[in-house]
């Protein structure tokens, strides 16, 4: 019997789990889904409201309009859900594929209560009005969860099988509930029996569903058009056109938006319910000011309306002002540049941005900028025997001419023009190898100019080079017979599949302060699918006896991991939002504390580790010590800013 939900974490940790915000006026960097506030629960007392957007953070804004900010998870958030009675939250995330999980946080402490993994897409989320259960509906045969938000375990109040259901909403008593099913049918169930009560035939594919009216009535958008039926019979009364509406429910009436990209005034539109008949809308208030990207969520409270854009950016309107027009005053500021890649040079750090290419003093408190950066994505380090180390800077997932940073003189020279998108770009003394399309290896000599390809395939994922000769390839099979490791002799072209029944194998490193002579083993990570319960491996490989040895392990599938090998330790992030390290020698395992923002990749100099977080800054680290030593990002006028 297929498992549709599985608890993933039950209790997490609060000292590892949970992490100091940040504070600032930075907005976010995805379109912002939900805004909204604890105010009218026991014990909240301040006016402090908060925002959640795809890119994975949440922002506490206080009354001084200061931002707290906090990531919530790496993966993109496609739903929010509120919990009535305390200051909690539930989202939803996904990676857009395989991996659905809905996680519940406790935003008094920032702490993640558990998190669910659930094999199918989620239609709806949402808590009922006195907080008993977290319900979750999905996409097919599964249907419609209800969750104990305390512990994360499955509650069974409704016998009936609720299919395909998008919207769901108790009554203010949890005794009943109605719930839209996109197949086109409005139910309504007994909640204290378990059976239903009424099923209602509507429309299918109806989106952005709200009850108001004392739950008389349903407003939902489809077709760039709102409609509005009566709940209890489903018949449409009103529908009106709306090219982008933007539905809220505030004191049980209905208001929305229409944005417009670019437009310098917007209409706060209201349906108006006099003499108990649905009319038209009517503008409820007027505002003047320009908003960046079109407005994606917002919330109405006493005297005051906040909402978010598309572009990440967080807007309030006072009310209490006798104005035709209110002004539109934006709270965020993007002070920061973001960081894209690093490299290690020894122990300096090379960072490059959106505009430059920047390298941290030996005492990491201020940057020293050394070039434009011409529009590239990502760094490389090449060490040249003879006229030492360069930066390579290249693009991932595209088809670009890759460059040169001569750090003599700084100046940037052009190498070659890639034949496909980029997949990985690895380097060995005066090498460059790159994977092009998933399909092919190539070889280029920055001393003689030669590129070349090496090797060809389906499925490849990444590629080193130790030496000029010993050539190893990741990639991917799906063939019981076929090896996930390749290697090939570069001058005899002798091919030689490798013995490891991995399904597939991405990330191969080798360690980055070793000396050449010194790089005995060659690290990966390995996914196996075939076993009973698929698994993540960090694999070594001894280069001399062939022979494979389990580093660390992991009991599910990550199929985007990072990994990274330096003076002797095995960092990753596999498995898990956290960074943790296994050292070769004894495998004893540390797993670093967080800072604000997740990290996204990892580099490791002579005596430096740093985190590269998903927001641009930077977190650095003592490999032997959890605790995180400094976290600091660079201000768009190139100073270091520690928070």
């Amino acid at each position: 019997m297929k498992k549709f939900l599985s608890l993933l974490i039950l209790c997490f940790i609060p000292s590892i789990f949970s992490a100091q915000e940040r504070s600032s006026f930075m907005p976010h960097k995805g379109e912002v889904i939900s805004i909204f506030s604890f105010a009218g629960q026991a014990g909240v007392s301040d006016d402090n409201f908060y925002s959640v957007a795809k890119d994975g953070f949440l922002i506490r804004w206080n009354s001084d309009k200061t931002g707290y900010h906090y990531q919530l998870t790496d993966r993109q958030i496609k739903k929010v859900a509120v919990n009535p009675v305390k200051q909690e939250i539930a989202i939803y995330e996904t990676n857009e594929g395989s991996v659905n999980t809905v996680s519940v946080w406790d935003l008094k402490t920032f702490t993640k209560k558990f998190a669910l993994n659930i094999s199918e897409t989620v239609l709806c989320l949402n808590y009922s009005k006195k907080g008993t259960y977290l319900i979750i509906g999905t996409a097919t045969e599964s249907g419609t969860f209800f969750i104990n938000p305390n512990n994360g375990s499955v509650m069974k109040p409704v016998s009936e099988k609720m299919l395909m259901t998008s919207y769901v909403e108790t009554a203010n008593s949890e005794k009943s509930l109605m719930c839209y099913a996109m197949t086109g049918h409005i139910a309504y169930i007994d909640l204290t029996k378990g059976k239903l009560l009424k099923k209602i035939t509507f429309k299918t594919g109806f989106d952005k569903m709200v009850l108001f009216n004392k739950n008389k009535n349903i407003a939902c958008v489809k077709d760039k058009k709102i409609f509005i039926a009566d709940a209890m019979t489903g018949k449409i009364e009103l529908e009106i056109p709306a090219k982008n509406p933007v539905l809220h429910v505030y004191n049980d009436e209905l208001y929305y938006f229409d944005s417009v990209q670019f437009a310098k005034t917007h209409s706060l539109f209201k349906f108006d319910f006099s003499d108990g008949i649905i009319k038209n809308p009517v503008i409820a208030y007027n505002f003047n000011g320009k908003v960046d990207g079109t407005i994606s969520s917002f919330m109405i409270t006493e005297g005051k309306v906040f909402f978010g854009s598309t572009k990440g950016e967080i807007y309030t309107v006072d009310l209490n002002t006798e104005n035709e027009f209110f002004i539109v005053n934006q709270i965020t500021n993007n002070n920061i540049k973001r960081v894209m890649d690093i490299v290690f040079v020894d122990d300096d750090l090379y960072m490059l941005t959106e505009d430059s290419i920047y390298k941290s003093d030996e005492n990491k408190e201020i940057v020293i900028r050394l070039a434009d950066n011409p529009g590239y994505t990502n760094i490389e380090k090449i060490i040249d025997e003879k006229t030492g180390a360069k930066i390579v800077l290249w693009s991932k997932d595209r088809q670009c001419t890759v460059s040169m940073l001569d750090l003599r003189d700084n100046k940037i020279k052009e190498l070659y023009t890639s034949k496909g998108q980029i997949v990985s770009l690895k380097n060995c003394s005066n090498i460059i190898i790159d994977v092009e399309n998933s399909s092919v290896v190539n070889r280029y000599n920055i001393n003689t100019g030669l590129y070349e390809e090496l090797y060809y395939g389906s499925g490849i994922q990444d590629a080193v080079i130790k030496g000029d000769v010993d050539l190893y390839i990741a990639k991917s099979c799906s063939n019981p017979t076929d090896s996930p490791l390749v290697y090939v002799n570069t001058k005899t072209h002798e091919t030689v599949q490798l013995k490891i029944d991995a399904n597939l194998i991405y990330n191969l490193a080798l360690d980055e302060t070793a000396d050449e002579k010194d790089n005995k083993y060659l690290y990966a990570i390995a996914v196996f699918e075939n076993d009973a319960k698929p698994s993540t491996k960090i694999l070594k490989y001894d280069l001399k006896t062939k022979a494979v040895s389990v580093v660390q392990s992991f009991s599910s599938a990550d199929y985007s991991g990072d990994l990274y090998v330096s003076s002797g330790y095995v960092f990753n992030k596999l498995c898990s939002s956290l960074v943790s390290s296994v050292t070769t020698q004894s495998k004893k395992v540390t797993t670093y504390k967080r800072s604000y923002s997740l990290a996204s990749k990892i580099a490791a100099g002579t005596d430096n580790v740093v985190f590269l977080n998903y927001d641009g800054s930077l977190s650095w680290i003592d490999a032997k010590n959890p605790e995180i030593v400094a976290d600091w990002y660079i201000t768009v006028d190139e100073r270091v800013l520690e928070y």
